[in-house]
């Protein structure tokens, strides 16, 4: 069956009502008929410099299939609905932006329904997840997407907690019997009321305005601050190309029914109730979730940990973490989307949320403005060189302690080999854009053992910007309070500062960029943001859309 694309707003696509009828259903077992009106809002709120309601695209809002799950009080699946022709769509008043009207058909039911689940645009496979599945079963079904292979998004009935019904946690429309009726027509007159939201997250990232972030990849805006670098005791100017961006350490699943716990008691307005706690506030959402693996994910602390530790094995871990070649691009991403990504408060310390928490990750190049090109460059004890420079101040380290080749010679810049990313010999590679040098082959034969010990020291170790490649990690701020320091350690973060969730749209801008990022040794090695004292932060100003918008100012 075919329906017609149309368009849904922000962060609840509704399936509006009219009053509930308290009176017996005219239940017919044999055939009973339901009918659904599915409207947007006009206006929320959310974090952030927050944002209210946004429509979606024609592709975000295009509806594929639909289809109906029906369960009773307890939970219990009664039957599948059948939708009858096709949805239609119809412009209402100030309050909603659209209507899509559809008819449901329950045949050879024997038992009264009283809740019913949507999924649109659900994989046709994927429909074995909840046909004759308790809403239990439901409940914790999970898929690894969240756009279907038609294109189109999945939404799933909305989960909110409404404290004065039982259960208090709502993840279907309930009472659906009291809307059935024996004739279309009759159901026509009596739409029931749900609400739908989008699995995806949406972001997109933007250079200080719209006309300069049109041109991208580019060299950053004139407005922007000179960088400047330290090179050999030299503070030199350099210019930053960026060159693309994307979500990163990205969950690899969802829950197909956003998933909330009624203990919940954080600080901030998570729920839709007033400040106060105990007012419903009638918009039939949350503004947090719990993910799949929301207090038992596993996420290495950096690359090298990752091999170190998890054998280099991704499924080992519960994120996916992308290279700055899956991230930079001829043209500049318009918008990308993620599965939602929350994180429990254990990982709000000792910055373990930069690798867990999902971010957004800026691949740039970096060089001296007055050189023609972007060449590999290298960062040791905190100054930049060439290889020429590089290799001088290796010599030179190892002649002021003494060491000498055979025949009682002093190093030069040609006993050490330039490393190369593609020939493991050339570097002990260290991963996290790190390697340590090595001496040729013939400068290590004229070496003896304390020399070469001597080298493979930490103290050695170099940052590498291969062709000046380097990478700004964004973590995406949820609902960080604006009066926090961000500094764990005198103001601790709490659970909801840093995630992204369903049906929200995060809207980052870079406002000037003050730093050099961190380097990109190997380009097609993933990246794991992690706490090191050579990296550089962005600051970002995050609105938040629903599509409810949280925008983010980025200084890097």
């Amino acid at each position: 069956m075919k329906f017609k694309a149309f368009l849904l707003s922000a962060i609840a696509l509704v399936l509006f009502v009219g009053c509930e009828r308290n009176i017996e259903p005219e239940f017919n077992s044999a055939e009973s008929f339901l009918a659904v009106q599915i409207v947007s809002p006009s206006d929320a709120a959310t974090k952030g410099t927050q944002g209210g309601f946004t429509s979606g695209t024609a592709d975000e809002a295009k509806i594929n299939n639909a289809y109906f799950y029906f369960y009773d009080v307890s939970g219990n699946f009664v039957v599948k609905g059948e939708t009858l022709g096709a949805l239609t769509t119809t412009n209402v008043d100030n309050n909603v932006e659209r209507r899509i009207n559809a008819t449901i058909v329950l045949r050879n039911v024997s038992v009264l329904p009283d809740q019913m689940l949507i999924v649109l645009n659900l994989p046709a496979a994927d429909d074995s997840k909840f046909d004759n599945k308790s809403l239990t079963q439901a409940q914790a079904a999970i898929t690894n997407l969240y756009r279907n292979a038609t294109d189109s998004y999945i939404m799933t009935t909305s989960t909110y907690l409404k404290k004065d019904e039982t259960p208090k946690i709502v993840c279907t429309t309930r009472d659906i019997g009291t809307y059935l009726e024996t004739t279309e027509a009759a159901a026509l007159a009596n739409p029931v009321t749900a609400y739908v939201e989008r699995l995806a997250v949406k972001g997109n990232l933007t250079i200080k305005d719209a006309a300069t972030t049109a041109g991208m990849p580019n060299v950053t805006p004139a407005s922007f601050t000179t960088v400047q670098a330290p090179f050999q005791s030299n503070q030199e100017d350099v210019t930053i190309r960026l060159n693309g961006w994307k979500f990163s350490n990205l969950n690899k699943q969802s829950y197909y029914i956003k998933k909330i716990d009624d203990t919940w008691d954080f600080t901030w307005n998570w729920n839709d109730y007033t400040s106060g706690g105990t007012t419903w506030g009638g918009k039939y959402r949350t503004f947090w979730a719990q993910d799949a693996n929301y207090t038992d994910g596993v996420y290495p602390t950096s690359y090298s940990n990752f091999i170190s530790t998890h054998g280099g094995d991704a499924s080992a871990i519960s994120l996916t973490y992308l290279s700055y070649n899956d991230v930079a691009a001829d043209a500049w991403l318009g918008a990308d989307y993620c599965h939602e990504n929350t994180i429990a408060g254990g990982l709000l310390t000792d910055s373990k949320y930069k690798s867990a928490a999902t971010n957004i990750l800026l691949a740039a190049q970096v060089k001296l403005a007055s050189a023609g090109a972007y060449t590999t460059l290298y960062r040791f004890n905190g100054v930049f060189y060439d290889w020429a420079q590089y290799s001088a101040i290796l010599a030179q380290n190892m002649n002021t302690k003494g060491y000498r080749k055979t025949g009682n010679l002093e190093y030069a810049a040609g006993d050490f080999q330039q490393p190369d990313p593609s020939v493991a010999s050339t570097h002990t590679h260290l991963y996290d854009g790190k390697i340590k040098p090595l001496l040729t082959t013939a400068a290590s034969t004229d070496s003896d053992a304390g020399a070469i010990t001597y080298l493979a020291d930490d103290r050695f170790i170099t940052e590498v910007f291969t062709d000046g490649k380097m990478y700004y990690s964004i973590s995406i701020e949820h609902f960080l309070n604006p009066d926090y320091t961000k500094n764990h350690a005198t103001t601790p973060f709490i659970v909801g500062d840093f995630g992204v969730v369903r049906n929200h749209w995060y809207q980052v801008t870079v406002t000037d960029i003050k730093h050099v990022g961190t380097g990109v040794f190997k380009d097609d090695e993933p990246i794991v943001p992690h706490d090191d004292p050579s990296t550089r932060y962005l600051a970002a100003q995050i609105n938040i859309l629903a599509w409810q918008t949280v925008t983010q100012n980025v200084e890097l």
